[in-house]
């Protein structure tokens, strides 16, 4: 009798783990879905409510100075994505650089640290496609979202609850469409095409959670822009 193959993830469609992982029982799963599921549409709306007004004040000095819509658009796609990528990430980065706070790092082995020649190759990726290729999408696309139902920028604000439901529906989607995605990705027929540079990175940095090809980048800013 021959050992069963082991297969623990990576490019595979349905990854077979054997021996199987013991889960958490499902109402652990139910109960984190809905605190996740409420938690953070509910804050997510009070951060909105809390500084409309600034951003308001920000969109009127602009609209001022000649900004139209879809340069704001460009301008804020940026200040939100790029902006929290590059902090949270490069911080990351930092303690990795300088041993800051390694005892709270997951265990590496040595051949799942990328080498210093892969992170400059994706720094420079990232550059390219946030500061070139989003600004690009985002103001060029922004027509195109209106036809979604996006307002312009001066709009008032809805209801409370409103944000509430509309932030739990793009979370909701969000992440279904991103574990779909994800997944296709790994189809056989689709990684070495797609999703293989992404796996480059051996063991997961932070850095590295947008280093993809041109398709798979393209997409995925679409994606949080429009989300």
């Amino acid at each position: 009798m021959t050992d069963r193959k082991v297969i623990t993830g990576g490019a595979c469609f349905s990854p077979s783990l054997d021996p199987r992982p013991q889960y958490p029982g499902y109402d652990t799963i139910f109960k984190e879905f809905l605190l996740s599921t409420f938690r953070q549409p509910v804050l997510l709306a009070i951060i909105t409510k809390l500084s409309f007004p600034v951003f308001l004040n920000t969109v009127s000095g602009l609209k001022s100075r000649g900004w139209d819509d879809s340069k704001l658009f460009m301008l804020f796609a940026m200040v939100v994505h790029s902006g929290s990528y590059f902090t949270i990430n490069g911080f990351f980065l930092a303690c990795d650089k300088f041993k800051w706070f390694q005892q709270y790092k997951l265990f590496r082995k040595p051949i799942q640290e990328p080498s210093d020649n892969l992170l400059l190759k994706c720094i420079k990726d990232a550059v390219i496609a946030q500061f070139i290729l989003g600004p690009i999408i985002a103001y060029n696309g922004f027509n195109i979202f209106q036809m979604f139902g996006m307002l312009g920028h001066d709009a008032p604000l809805v209801s409370f609850p409103q944000l509430v439901k509309q932030f739990a529906i793009a979370k909701f989607l969000n992440g279904f469409l991103f574990y779909w995605a994800h997944r296709f990705s790994h189809h056989k027929n689709v990684y070495k095409h797609v999703h293989k540079q992404h796996h480059e990175f051996v063991g997961t940095v932070g850095m590295a959670a947008e280093y993809a090809g041109p398709i798979e980048q393209v997409s995925a800013i679409n994606q949080k822009m429009y989300w």
